[in-house]
C-alpha cells in the first residue's frame, strides 16, 4: 500500500514539502513543468486578491470546482502562451 502523498492538484505548495515517489505525477514533472504550475498558483491567487480588494462587502469566497478547474487550465494555457512568445528558449508555436 502506498504512503500517503499530496499533489492532487499539482499544488505548487506541496511540490517541495513532500517526499519524492516515483508513482506521483507532480513529483515527476520537469523543472519547467513545476515553474508553470507554480506562476499560475501565484497568478491566480493575486487574481483572486484583486477581485476579493474590489468586492470588499463580499465576505465569503465560493466558486464552483468545474469553474475553477477551467480557470485553472485558462490560466495555465495563458502562462503557457506568455513563455512561448517571451523566451527565446522556447519554439514559438506552442
Amino acid at each position: 500500500m502506498a504512503t500517503p502523498h499530496n499533489h492532487q492538484r499539482f499544488s505548487a505548495k506541496y511540490l517541495d514539502r513532500d517526499p519524492y515517489r516515483e508513482d506521483c505525477p507532480a513529483c515527476t514533472l520537469s523543472e519547467d513543468a513545476k515553474r508553470l504550475y507554480a506562476a499560475t498558483e501565484a497568478a491566480e491567487d493575486a487574481f483572486w486578491s484583486v477581485v476579493a480588494d474590489q468586492f470588499h462587502e463580499i465576505k465569503t469566497g465560493d466558486f464552483p470546482p468545474d469553474a475553477q478547474a477551467m480557470f485553472h487550465q485558462a490560466c495555465e494555457r495563458a502562462v503557457d502562451i506568455w513563455l512561448t512568445f517571451n523566451d527565446p528558449n522556447r519554439q514559438s508555436g506552442g
